[in-house]
């Protein structure tokens, strides 16, 4: 039976309480408070970012957009905490009620505890997946004909424009399935542009209410698609201990994904095969964009994402398709959930929890945040204690204290006089520290880049560099030696580091961290000191050049690909650092003992070098006076 175009009347009532009631039953607070680390450090910058004016595309580079922030929103206003909790309901509501129509075009009882199930488990990963989850069920229900209006599809591609200024692959991927819901219902042509013209749209408007400037546009799209490319080369990682785990993800995925493509393809049996098609690129699509976000970085902290697509898309198809596929009415559907949810969980060894699945806590959750929006007071004295928590403790996850170089088992705040020499001045906090910087009461002027780690080519490093080549970069940075995933800290984003220690003097320091206030630049042209082709496995020395900084510029040898070092990695003496996309042939520091830094500050100092491959290499010196 031909399921596209199956529609039945449904209850006002049921709609109304799919559309409001159980949005805010599923609700799951997207506010943080500002905090100190790494991801503590992101979240805070979004929203800082905002609360500060700074422009995405000149100011501001990031795998977020300028309306990034309502997807971990911090309240540092009632404007910012407004639109994030409006953001999130609208979103949720979209979700339920298009979960409802396509799992009972009826308006059974029974379609409304799935679109809680749904709505509540989407909200776990965030406003930008749950955005990409609200645009694949609408380009379902458009397909199958569970929606019919063409408004509906207007706004598939309004949704799927506006996300791209969110999270921007994963907006990518919304467009993408905006881009081919088009061809699924004749006529083709009008739901193409329908589609394409809510899509730019989308982007326009998003865009232009976030306050930016048009003219910033073409510099925001390089420069996310840079950080979108070099995303996997510079921060992918598996465990190294589990060498199981990188088949067998891999392997959890292709089943999940190609049974839900089995249930997509049989929903629409007896349909035009262009409809059925369309419906199988768009399940495709979504699920191999969750796949990849769960499996870069493979952990329990992002892995749990695929399980989102498995909730959020393979479920209400399952469960549409119950009539024209035996195997999968309310038993299959349960089992195909209940055994994905059983392989993740055998997998990676570690168990789940749903804790978001509470109506109750999820009511207290939105009245805690109501709260936030229309009291000052109450906002105030949350963000005061925060400050203070930041201040006096630094509360750094555990796994943080690893990443220091080397790894320590504490990570106190900043020392008194390390804070007040950061007293009164724009600041900049390297390589992530951001909730220091928040907590000092500093305007944030930050390198675009602003985790630094994440500068993952060429041309974003030159985006940072050339903002502390000038003088209007930070007047002050609170630095600490810390690095993500075994690299050199003084490598990533190299050619901006040039610059930092060229530009930056050290004003005070304790033992974990240094306070650094810009001046007039201290280093000389750089000359090349010495070339040489090294093969694989071969020792260098570095040359010493009394005076000057020696940097090092490595480029993959004849018949290697640009991305030469993605995985792979450099041995500075008797450590390996792993070395990311987008060092090749950027200058990377191998001597700096020139400078007047306290020790334990000072770049690693490599005495000789090895390379895992053959690689031709530059040694240059910059005198510094």
């Amino acid at each position: 039976m031909a399921m596209t175009g199956e529609r039945s009347s449904v209850s006002p009532m049921r709609a109304l309480l799919a559309w409001i009631v159980v949005p805010v039953l599923a609700y799951s607070s997207g506010f943080v408070l500002p905090g100190a680390g790494v991801d503590n450090g992101w979240t805070l910058g979004l929203s800082w970012a905002r609360e500060q004016g700074l422009r995405w595309g000149s100011d501001i580079a990031f795998t977020y957009g300028p309306w990034g922030f309502v997807s971990v929103a911090v309240p540092l206003t009632a404007f910012l905490t407004w639109v994030a909790l409006a953001a999130s309901l609208l979103l949720l509501a979209i979700v339920s009620a298009t979960t409802f129509r396509i799992v009972t075009p009826d308006g059974q009882w029974w379609g409304l505890l799935v679109s809680f199930f749904v709505a509540s488990v989407s909200s776990y990963a965030g406003y930008a997946n749950t955005g990409l989850i609200a645009v694949t069920l609408l380009a379902a229900a458009w397909i199958i004909g569970r929606l019919d209006s063409p408004w509906w599809l207007l706004l598939t591609g309004l949704l799927a424009g506006a996300s791209l200024l969110v999270k921007f692959n994963t907006g990518l991927t919304a467009i993408a399935i905006a881009a081919v819901v088009g061809f699924a219902r004749t006529p083709i042509l009008r739901g193409v542009l329908i589609a394409a013209g809510g899509v730019i749209g989308g982007v326009l408007l998003a865009w232009i209410a976030a306050g930016e400037s048009l003219a910033h546009f073409p510099a925001f799209l390089a420069r996310s698609i840079d950080l979108a490319v070099g995303f996997r080369g510079g921060m992918g990682s598996t465990p190294a201990d589990d060498r199981l785990l990188a088949l067998a993800w891999p392997v959890l995925g292709f089943v999940v994904i190609g049974v839900t493509l089995f249930l997509a393809y049989r929903l629409t049996a007896g349909s035009p095969m262009h409809t059925r098609v369309v419906l199988l690129a768009v399940t495709l699509i979504s699920g191999a964009s969750f796949y990849l976000a769960s499996s870069v970085r493979l952990d329990s902290g992002h892995a749990p994402l695929f399980l989102i697509y498995v909730a959020g898309v393979s479920l209400p198809i399952a469960l549409a398709a119950r009539n024209t596929s035996p195997l999968f009415g309310w038993m299959g559907s349960a089992a195909f959930a209940g055994v994905s949810v059983l392989g993740f969980t055998a997998i990676l060894g570690t168990g789940w929890t749903l804790n978001q699945l509470n109506p109750i806590n999820s009511v207290r959750a939105l009245a805690s945040s109501v709260e936030l929006a229309v009291s000052s007071s109450a906002r105030e004295s949350q963000l005061a204690q925060a400050r203070e928590v930041i201040r006096t403790v630094n509360p750094v996850p555990a796994w943080e204290l690893e990443l220091a170089v080397p790894p320590t088992g504490v990570l106190p705040p900043p020392s008194q006089s390390v804070t007040d020499a950061l007293s009164g001045e724009t600041i900049h906090a390297e390589p992530w520290a951001i909730g220091q910087a928040w907590a000092s009461g500093n305007k944030w002027q930050p390198a675009p880049v602003f985790q630094t780690f994440q500068a993952y080519t060429a041309s974003l490093d030159r985006v940072n560099a050339e903002e502390f080549a000038s003088n209007d970069s930070a007047e002050v940075i609170l630095r600490q030696v810390a690095a993500l995933d075994g690299k050199n800290p003084s490598w990533e984003s190299p050619a901006y580091q040039l610059e930092l220690v060229c530009r930056y003097a050290e004003v005070a320091s304790d033992e974990y961290w240094q306070a650094l206030r810009r001046s007039d630049s201290r280093c000389g042209d750089t000359v090349v000191v010495e070339e040489v082709s090294v093969d694989a496995g071969q020792s260098i020395s570095v040359p010493s050049v009394e005076g000057s900084i020696v940097t090092m510029e490595v480029r993959g040898g004849s018949g290697f690909p640009a991305s030469l070092f993605t995985d792979s990695t450099i041995t500075c003496d008797d450590a390996a650092y792993r070395v990311a996309q987008g060092l090749n042939g950027e200058p990377v520091i191998v001597d700096a003992s020139v400078l007047s830094w306290s020790p334990q500050f000072l770049p690693r100092r490599c005495s000789a070098v090895t390379f895992e491959t053959d690689v031709d290499v530059t040694f240059l010196a910059t005198p510094y006076a």
